[in-house]
């Protein structure tokens, strides 16, 4: 089965906009349209070898023509944006080439075109509810281009699910900050660091100066406890950073980029934000209700995609037992020999089924007991949102193994700042757990 690719399709043509007329007519369409020949020598192009022979005297180049011709294959999403709402359209088997040399599409400079293209409106929001490497794709590049970033084609095949209401792609979608910062506009980016920057060190920033045109900062930021300033750069993807450039401002400068190098670091004032930790804090409890909406979306997408890949299998979910901050919630989940948890992370319960692994987590510990979750359906009492469990493997005093530990044994990245740990195990997984856990003493 050939491998589905994403693209995406600047809709001005020499003509206008042909947004609309793709959609009415199931075509993804381009210009280079011939316009200095006559109807007659228009009409009579029936093949790509003769639209090639006059567009060779035309054109220096018209190579979103040839792709749209060798390149877009069936089974491909092509991404558009139109009057700021965006389409997704899905490349049927029926699909070819056409040279359209009618009036409505030589008027529109439109006569390239592929048939057999369904479009699909993105009802779900604006700019903010698609991935940040999906709009910045349409800042610049060729009219038709393919968009390689990590995110953007299980985004589109989550996306077409959804629309079918039945699971036509296995979509999985790794939980790793790569995949987030791809689903991240450059503005996202700015804002997480701004929150970060608030909940770490207090930082406000300064609206005003988010709209000064320098390239050197993005924003400034006010340390509340003397006033400086404080500058932030952000890149997202595989950009460097010469910290020399910031040298010259008089305040703390932070320096973000998601994928490239800060180099030429030689001043106590500048800082590296490692985006690992940036992710993680985006992703943990403290931080659900101090993130904007679009980051906040996207965090919930990662989630929800975790969960939905695990459907139908037995998974097991390291499970915060919140004992750091209510020194009696474990022992109480232990002796009424259930998974609880409380106010905004009660969610979390949600995501068990029966026959799913609890590994209880202990923070500064690490996973001290291991249960099997007996019950249906999650129950309710108050705030607090619980499912019924017997332990697989009891607590013991003294034994645990610890975050790094876990990562060893299972051979697996996972982020700890959150409720419910991420990713989830399989049951191979978990049984590795409690083969260690058994064995210690």
């Amino acid at each position: 089965m050939a491998t589905t690719q994403i693209w995406r399709l600047q809709t001005n043509t020499s003509g206008g906009k042909i947004g609309q007329y793709c959609i009415n007519h199931n075509v993804a369409a381009v210009g280079w349209s011939l316009l200095n020949l006559s109807p007659k020598d228009r009409e009579a192009i029936s093949s790509f070898e003769q639209y090639c022979v006059y567009a060779e005297e035309a054109y220096n180049k018209f190579n979103s023509v040839q792709r749209l011709y060798s390149d877009v294959q069936k089974g491909d999403f092509i991404w558009m944006r139109y009057n700021g709402v965006y389409y997704m359209g899905c490349v049927g088997e029926k699909s070819k080439w056409y040279f359209n040399s009618n009036e409505e599409a030589t008027s529109l400079d439109a006569s390239n075109q592929i048939t057999d293209v369904h479009w699909i409106k993105y009802e779900q929001g604006d700019e903010s509810a698609v991935p940040g490497a999906l709009t910045t794709a349409f800042i610049k590049g060729s009219t038709l281009q393919r968009i390689n970033k990590p995110g953007v084609l299980e985004f589109s095949q989550l996306f077409y699910n959804q629309y079918a209401k039945k699971r036509v792609y296995d979509v999985s979608l790794e939980i790793t900050s790569d995949n987030f910062y791809s689903l991240l506009s450059p503005s996202d980016c700015e804002d997480l660091l701004c929150m970060w920057l608030y909940h770490k060190y207090n930082y406000v920033c300064v609206p005003s100066t988010n709209k000064v045109a320098t390239p050197l900062y993005e924003c400034v930021l006010l340390n509340p406890k003397n006033g400086a300033h404080v500058y932030i750069q952000v890149k997202n993807g595989c950009v460097d950073i010469d910290a020399n450039d910031y040298m010259q401002l008089q305040g703390e400068v932070w320096l973000l980029t998601t994928q490239g190098k800060v180099i030429n670091i030689n001043s106590n004032n500048i800082h590296v934000v490692d985006p690992e930790k940036l992710y993680e804090f985006a992703i943990s409890d403290e931080a659900e209700n101090i993130l904007p909406p679009s980051i906040r979306s996207w965090v919930h997408f990662l989630e929800e995609n975790e969960f939905q890949k695990h459907q139908g299998n037995i998974k097991g979910i390291i499970f915060d037992t919140n004992k750091s901050f209510d020194p009696t919630s474990q022992n109480y989940m232990f002796s009424n020999s259930r998974v609880s948890a409380w106010g905004n992370a009660n969610k979390f319960i949600d995501r068990f089924d029966k026959g799913d692994f609890v590994l209880y987590y202990e923070r500064s510990q690490g996973i001290v007991a291991v249960g099997e979750v007996t019950s249906n359906e999650t129950l309710q009492n108050g705030t607090e949102k619980y499912r019924d469990v017997s332990m697989i493997v009891p607590p013991r005093d003294g034994v645990a193994i610890s975050p790094y530990e876990i990562k060893t044994l299972l051979h697996k990245k996972l982020y700890f700042a959150t409720t419910a740990k991420m990713p989830y195990l399989s049951a191979d997984e978990v049984q590795t757990v409690i083969d260690e856990l058994n064995a210690r003493k």
